[in-house]
């Protein structure tokens, strides 16, 4: 996420936070108001099962605008909010199992059937935009607010990372930056 906004935002300034733990509600809604009511954070973006989920229904309760993770959250986390909170979810990563399966299948077959693996290097299989193995959940009632420009420009940097020709640094677990093949 902190990849992508400053990638899209150069000036935007980028917290986070890690929370120790899936499901904390009480650190969840605390982290979430010292990002909007404290440092006056725009969106929030929240991952990690229940904690996340909680961060986002807290800051969106705050007026800020959210990013879901792991499923569309405006049909599950805000699917009992008013439409004025859920027009505040500007989408969800999604991580599609569905297809890590199917990849995953096909991968079993063609290295039982001694076939070269396609899509793995050194061992390693990445599973991103180019073999639909993650996504972004629809903006709903957000569209609206942010305009169609604003998801033009999401589903064109989707596509430049499809083809793999839009390049994003990530953090590794050591703290250092690396940039993807």
């Amino acid at each position: 996420f902190m990849a992508g906004a400053k990638t899209s935002c150069p000036s935007c300034q980028v917290e986070g936070f890690f929370i120790n733990s899936f499901f904390h509600p009480e650190n969840a809604v605390s982290s979430a108001r010292y990002l909007v009511s404290e440092l006056g954070a725009d969106v929030l973006y929240g991952c990690g099962g229940g904690t996340g989920s909680l961060a986002i229904k807290e800051a969106a309760s705050l007026g800020a605008m959210v990013v879901g993770v792991d499923v569309d959250e405006t049909l599950t986390t805000f699917a009992t909010a008013a439409d004025e909170e859920k027009s505040l979810v500007i989408t969800s990563a999604l991580k599609r199992i569905d297809m890590a399966i199917e990849i995953g299948v096909a991968l079993m077959k063609d290295t039982l059937a001694s076939a070269p693996v396609a899509g793995v290097s050194d061992g390693v299989l990445l599973l991103d935009y180019a073999n639909a193995a993650v996504g972004t959940a629809d903006c709903h009632l957000s569209c609206q607010s942010l305009g169609p420009q604003a998801m033009i420009a999401m589903r064109s940097m989707e596509s430049k990372l499809a083809a793999r020709t839009l390049k994003l640094d990530y953090m590794a677990w050591d703290g250092s930056f690396s940039s993807l093949p």
